[in-house]
């Protein structure tokens, strides 16, 4: 994959990441114990920095937590929750 298209993907999710929290109300601590990342690393996404430790393993908690499915998390289809909290 081009890095072009990586760079875009990555900003996509990091942006639906910070949304998803946003929809919800989620507080930080208990939405980065969701996503199984530490709180620095939840403030650096919010602060618009890459991340090297979000995973596969976040994309996954965030599917079984709230239904979203791994495509929509880089905008190759529309972000809709399927279990909204």
């Amino acid at each position: 994959m081009d890095n072009e298209y990586t760079e875009k993907y990555l900003k996509t999710l990091y942006k639906n990441i910070i949304q998803i929290q946003e929809l919800t109300n989620i507080p930080d601590k208990e939405y980065s114990s969701i996503l199984e990342i530490s709180i620095n690393t939840l403030k650096r996404i919010k602060r618009g920095e890459q991340p090297k430790n979000v995973t596969i393993i976040t994309i996954i908690n965030i599917y079984k937590h709230f239904g979203i499915y791994p495509s929509q998390l880089i905008g190759k289809t529309p972000l809709m929750f399927l279990n909204p909290q």
